[in-house]
């Protein structure tokens, strides 16, 4: 862990002050078993052949990309989208379209944020790309944000339920429905000393985080693994840290270890990939000039086939705390609804006005008071609303997400009481194209 964290302090400050970019974003090409790469500094698509020599292929088109913007280093993210290849840059909030029928990398993004979300699980749903919590500043966290092709910006979406401190690409994975995100938290502080640390699920439909158990350390180190890191293919998660040989099936929450005779298969060195019902194990061989490997593949059925069982990855939450909690909430909700109801009986004679101004967002008020008092065309900075939500001594990325939430929520409300859509629009500064202002619809101030 301070290993981890010393790199990402090491990373931004040589964000911040050094002039050497990355010189290109390197991928595995599934369908041809090749190592394939975008040559930011000759323009190029290129494989690597034999021996570690690459082979320019294409000649390309840059569009908006400035090597100026590029991080000296970053692992970068690859999606296949649309008969296109994403590639964001977790911790910078870059993101990139590279089109390889027409040879054109295109930089999507028009964000100038970077740093809270370095090590962030990344991963497309519904021809969306979502970002999932990450580190930065000193701590981690498990916000869940998507990136806005229409605005070119990273927009958070709340989540509910039993949030976890942190998560981290190194111990989160999506499952192949689409639906389900699983995460080992993060932890920090006398990390060497932790035992026992969370094991969650993420409801992309529900937005709901439920804590499935804890996992037990020492029971991992046991079986000579350091961490519970894992890579998720399929439906299993395989430890790999190192990697050798152990995964979970998190439907059963049972551990087993491949026996079988591929024994050069789970290598410390070897990474993992899908393709259809066939794990692929990319062999890498450091030893070898040019860095060669050799390619694996094992089917699904014979990997647990061969496979011998363990024993359990969490202790799962025992189910009168559950119980508990679910009557602890009930209780609290009828108190709040006895509470709500004898308030409204006590002042439903003295309510005057649109009732509607009842359920404004709070912040509102003084939002629309701005317009009463400077006119109808005026449009309010984004310092101007901090200062309404009472956030402008936050930091920066705090007061960011304080904003869209308000927006978000005044739009809605809007849209909700008077059917008006986009209430609340942005519009540049004319003064400094950079920046953005907010303004408010004339019917909806009316």
């Amino acid at each position: 862990m301070i290993l981890r964290l010393f790199s990402t302090v090491l990373f931004i400050s040589m964000f911040s002050s050094s002039t050497n970019a990355i010189s290109e974003f390197e991928w595995f090409d599934l369908v041809h078993d090749r190592d394939v790469r975008i040559n930011l500094v000759n323009n190029y698509f290129e494989v690597k052949q034999s021996g570690g020599t690459w082979l320019k292929k294409n000649k390309l088109t840059f569009k908006g990309v400035l090597l100026s913007d590029l991080p000296p280093y970053c692992k970068a993210s690859h999606f296949n989208f649309k008969n296109k290849l994403l590639i964001s840059l977790p911790g910078t909030g870059q993101v990139y379209q590279f089109d390889s029928t027409k040879n054109v990398l295109e930089r999507l993004d028009k964000t100038f944020f970077r740093g809270y979300n370095f090590h962030a699980l990344q991963f497309v749903r519904n021809d969306t790309l979502f970002s999932l919590g990450g580190e930065g500043f000193w701590r981690s966290n498990s916000i869940l944000s998507f990136f806005d092709f229409k605005n070119k910006e990273w927009e958070e979406i709340k989540t509910k339920g039993d949030l976890p401190r942190g998560v981290l690409n190194f111990s989160a994975g999506i499952l192949p429905n689409q639906r389900t995100v699983l995460a080992v938290e993060a932890f920090h502080q006398g990390d060497y000393q932790v035992r026992n640390i969370g094991y969650y699920a993420l409801d992309l439909l529900s937005l709901t985080w439920e804590k499935k158990g804890d996992v037990d350390l020492f029971e991992l180190k046991k079986l000579g693994q350091t961490n519970a890191n894992f890579v998720q293919i399929g439906n299993l998660m395989f430890l790999n840290d190192p990697q050798i040989g152990f995964y979970v099936d998190a439907e059963t929450n049972k551990i087993y270890r491949y026996i079988g005779p591929k024994k050069l298969f789970f290598l410390i060195e070897s990474e993992l990939f899908l393709r259809g019902n066939q794990i692929i194990s990319k062999q890498n061989d450091k030893n070898s000039p040019g860095n060669n490997f050799k390619i694996d593949s094992m089917s699904m059925a014979t990997l647990r086939r061969d496979s011998q069982f363990i024993g359990s990855f969490y202790e799962e939450v025992p189910m009168f705390k559950s119980l508990e909690r679910w009557l602890i909430g009930i209780s609290l909700c009828l108190l709040i609804s006895l509470g709500l109801n004898f308030r409204f009986l006590l002042k439903k004679n003295t309510i005057v006005g649109d009732i509607g101004l009842a359920n404004i967002p709070v912040g509102g008020s003084a939002f629309i008071e701005l317009f009463k008092v400077h006119g109808e065309d005026y449009l309010v900075s984004t310092e101007e609303i901090s200062i309404i939500l009472g956030c402008e001594k936050k930091a920066f990325d705090t007061q960011r997400q304080y904003r869209a939430q308000f927006i978000n929520a005044m739009n809605q409300y809007f849209a909700d009481q008077y059917q008006i859509e986009e209430a609340v629009y942005r519009k540049a500064d004319e003064d400094d194209k950079r920046f953005i202002k907010y303004g408010l619809k004339k019917k909806a101030l009316e």
